[in-house]
């Protein structure tokens, strides 16, 4: 009995000391999966998001902002979510309501040109 405890404190020790609880996690079938997701975003869409959203609806962004869309966690949204997700995003962009004009006053290279609003939309529409 005194052997099995003992054991098992030698067996938990080595896990706190080789940092086991630590290490990252092996990719799974899962995650390979979502990699190659037809709705992770495309390089030139990738581009124009992370130049004109990610500041809000990125890591670290905007609690209101992430409210709506929190774009570091793209690929833990179904498959549906992103398709309404990217529909609101070329929404937005079209209205010009996104990025919004206060940050663009702060941060003119945001603005989206007539060019990535095409490209942003053409993604969204191809989600469906």
């Amino acid at each position: 009995m005194k052997t099995m405890f003992l054991m098992a404190g030698l067996l938990m020790a080595g896990f706190l000391f080789t940092g086991f609880h630590s290490k990252p996690m092996v990719p799974t079938q899962k995650t390979e999966q979502t990699a190659k997701d037809s709705t992770a975003f495309p390089a030139d869409v990738e581009a124009i998001v992370k130049n004109s959203c990610f500041a809000c609806h990125g890591e670290g962004g905007k609690a209101i902002a992430l409210s709506k869309l929190k774009l570091s966690e793209w690929n833990a949204y179904t498959a549906e979510k992103k398709v309404q997700k990217a529909a609101n995003m070329c929404k937005e962009v079209t209205a010009r309501s996104m990025p919004p004009k206060g940050y663009l006053k702060d941060n003119p290279g945001a603005a989206l040109t007539n060019e990535q609003i095409e490209v942003l939309c053409a993604w969204s529409k191809s989600l469906n």
